[in-house]
């Protein structure tokens, strides 16, 4: 009884995978909808110690990121869309020195975007935010 049932079962299968193949891999692709905002979150708490001239050396990185995307456009490709900073926080230590930067400037700030469906960045603007980011990282 199992095995029929694995035969019939066998017998249903696609022949091509609804996935993609070997070479090409996955097929994903992005489909939002117009004025549906998606919510990004980014985290990242690394920690890298090495040695150098037997001198021990460890430095931390945290980062905390929420964005929003708001497609403008859909059923198109590019999509255009709008990206919201939410909120941005860094924290940097080293064994000279700590550092959290100022976000403030740049939480809030939107710019415009265009990605396929496959995920390319076609173009953006960023109406001056890697600017104002640029500034606070490098005081």
């Amino acid at each position: 009884m199992v095995l029929t049932a694995i035969f019939i079962l066998a017998g249903c299968v696609p022949k091509t995978n609804i996935w993609g193949d070997t070479k090409t891999g996955a097929i994903l692709s992005y489909r939002m909808t117009e004025g549906k905002p998606c919510s990004y979150l980014i985290t990242s708490d690394v920690t890298q110690a090495m040695e150098i001239n037997e001198q021990k050396l460890e430095v931390t990185l945290k980062s905390y990121q929420e964005y929003t995307f708001t497609p403008v456009s859909s059923g198109t490709d590019p999509i255009s869309m709008t990206v919201t900073i939410d909120t941005m926080s860094l924290y940097i230590k080293t064994p000279m020195n700590e550092m959290t930067p100022g976000m403030e400037n740049v939480i809030g700030k939107s710019l415009e975007m265009k990605l396929s469906a496959r995920g390319v960045e076609s173009e953006y603007d960023d109406a001056g935010i890697r600017g104002e980011l640029a500034e606070h990282l490098c005081r």
